[in-house]
């Protein structure tokens, strides 16, 4: 059922070895599990609410192995931020349910020192209608995210990632900003309560901005 079917879902470059880590944390008070294609790997994993389990990986692990984090529309936080230098796809559209909404309030792929080159989409972004937290530092072949509609977000960090333009939703609820040099255009809309942010390379490759209506 809908345990199996709504999903976070990761690929990973090949020849990926054993033991790559990512932490999940639960939103309900659930089960919760990982499997890689259509055989899980790891279930009956019992958390309360807030509470986070690391999971790793048993196996090598090739681009056409997807990783499925099941009962995604429970989950609070996804970071995937240990093995970001190997990510190829990932797809979080699983974490919205039409009942139930999503919980899903932080998403962690940037840890701060390792780039990827092989992701250049956040599939389903869009339906993480609550996210509060999105990390892409290093993100190199990021150049868009779709946040336009998530008026929730109040921290995005996309230092070294290679995020080409930032457009929030309007009125969005953020608080902390950290962009790239690659920034080529920027258009803030009713942000009450951000008061600064830092773009890298003091923006120079900046050719477009727009704030309207931003005390």
């Amino acid at each position: 059922g809908k345990y199996k079917a709504n999903i976070v879902d990761f690929k990973v470059m090949n020849d990926t070895p054993a033991g790559q880590q990512f932490t999940v944390q639960s939103g309900n008070l659930l089960y919760y599990g990982y499997g890689v294609n259509d055989v899980p790997a790891e279930t009956g994993v019992k958390l309360e609410p807030g509470e986070e389990k690391t999971f790793t990986t048993k196996q090598v692990l090739n681009i056409g192995d997807p990783v499925r984090i099941y009962s995604a529309q429970n989950l609070q936080k996804v970071d995937l931020s240990p093995l970001m230098s190997r990510l190829t796809q990932l797809g979080v559209t699983g974490v919205y349910d039409e009942v139930n909404g999503s919980m899903l309030k932080k998403l962690i792929l940037g840890n701060g020192t390792s780039v990827n080159t092989g992701l250049s989409e956040i599939s389903g972004l869009d339906m993480a209608k609550s996210l509060e937290e999105l990390d892409i530092r290093g993100m190199k072949s990021l150049s868009n995210v779709g946040i336009g509609g998530i008026v929730t977000l109040k921290s995005f960090r996309a230092e070294n990632s290679g995020l080409t333009s930032f457009v929030p939703a309007e009125g969005a609820l953020l608080t902390e900003v950290s962009l790239p040099g690659t920034l080529t255009a920027m258009t803030l809309r009713s942000l009450s309560y951000l008061e600064s942010f830092s773009i890298e390379n003091a923006g120079r490759n900046l050719a477009t901005i727009q704030m309207l209506g931003c005390p």
